[in-house]
């Protein structure tokens, strides 16, 4: 068979690789080389050696035929086949022993949400909030409770997916800097992009807390505070991923997918109702422009004069009160 398909390896013929294949220091690099394919085939050869330690259980050795190999060179060890791989592991701390199938099914679901609960309580976290919840546990918390085992087996090795079998309220976005793969990607990611970006603003207290159609009047809010919702504050709330990924780090474009009446330069003075909503009087001055970092199109472009920049960008100006009486 190797000689029809070359990057056949020995232990794929399962219960039939050539005779002292485990044996000896080759037998031994032998396993090495099958405990790395072993990872490829689960999609794990990147994660950190200690993770692996927690998932990694005799069940995925013996679904890849590596049973035998397991039993020969390692004495059933999952621990010290991923030691002989990665020899910077520490040595294995003593766990309580959990029986095969333990995590499997209905049941094994009930007790993973059973020891989630309990490692909350041992977080001080048994009363706190989802979304508090959220900021906190990540992966690692659960693989440093001993819970690497069902969060990989259950959950896909998610927190999110562990956390909202608790939580079904619980937003991918609210993990912050932990949100699931994929959580931003296509029109989904959009739509979690837009929830969240009015999450922050509210918690910013830049939006209230009404559940219909954004009033004018708070489009106009969210415009003049455009200046102050940059990048750094969508990265404190745990948002830089989402801005990155969605809107290209454009605090802008996240505004303005959020409220799609939201101008550019949204920022103009009047009343509450309509500013930023049209061209009215906007009393822009060449700051505005360097604020916004437009300092090089400027002067480049309209030779430092903000009149001439809206004149280009507005063809009736001459017809708005008061644009004649601007600083060039």
């Amino acid at each position: 068979l190797s000689d029809l398909f070359p990057t056949l390896r020995p232990w794929q013929m399962r219960g039939n690789t050539p005779m002292r294949y485990w044996q000896g220091e080759a037998g031994r690099e032998h396993a090495r080389e099958a405990t790395r394919w072993m990872l490829e085939q689960y999609g794990l050869e990147n994660e950190d050696p200690t993770e692996l330690a927690s998932v990694i259980e005799e069940d995925m050795f013996t679904r890849q035929g590596l049973y035998g190999m397991l039993s020969i060179v390692y004495n059933g060890s999952c621990y010290a086949a991923l030691s002989d791989l990665f020899p910077a592991l520490p040595p294995r701390k003593p766990r309580t022993y959990i029986p095969r199938g333990h995590w499997h099914g209905d049941q094994g679901r009930e007790r993973a949400r059973e020891a989630t609960r309990q490692m909350l309580a041992s977080l001080g976290l048994a009363n706190a909030e989802p979304a508090d919840i959220a900021a906190v546990v990540d992966k690692k918390a659960f693989i440093e409770a001993g819970l690497g085992s069902p969060l990989h087996s259950i959950y896909g090795t998610s927190a999110y997916s562990a956390l909202a079998d608790l939580f079904p309220e619980l937003r991918p976005w609210q993990m912050g800097a932990h949100a699931p793969q994929g959580c931003w990607q296509g029109e989904e990611g959009r739509r979690n992009g837009r929830e969240a970006t009015r999450h922050m603003l509210t918690q910013l207290g830049l939006l209230g807390q009404g559940q219909g159609d954004t009033e004018p009047a708070d489009i106009a809010r969210v415009a003049r505070v455009a200046r102050v919702v940059d990048a750094d504050v969508f990265e404190r709330a745990g948002l830089g991923t989402m801005l990155r990924e969605v809107y290209a780090g454009s605090p802008y474009e996240a505004l303005k997918a959020t409220f799609p009446g939201l101008l550019p330069l949204g920022l103009g003075q009047g009343s509450e109702e309509g500013a930023g909503l049209a061209p009215g009087a906007p009393h822009l001055t060449a700051a505005d422009f360097v604020r916004l970092g437009l300092r090089g199109m400027l002067g480049c472009v309209y030779g430092d004069s903000a009149r001439r920049a809206l004149a280009d960008a507005l063809p009736n100006i001459s017809d708005i009160p008061g644009i004649l009486e601007m600083p060039v």
